[in-house]
């Protein structure tokens, strides 16, 4: 769970709705983790991707 006066002040800065800063947040966390994973992007000097391409923002949703 986001601490709500984490959401509050994203969505402020950011000018959203909190239901939508709350779900950026989320999806932002979930990314870092497939990356540090090494199942998305590309590991530095590595050419190969990871595991799972996403394309577009449906795809992350």
């Amino acid at each position: 769970m986001v601490a709500p006066v984490f959401v509050r002040q994203f969505a402020v800065s950011h000018r959203i709705d909190l239901d939508v800063a709350e779900q950026e947040i989320v999806l932002h966390y979930a990314l870092a983790l497939l990356n540090e994973a090494g199942l998305v992007g590309t590991a530095p000097g590595e050419r190969t991707p990871g595991a799972l391409l996403l394309k577009g923002g449906t795809a992350l949703r």
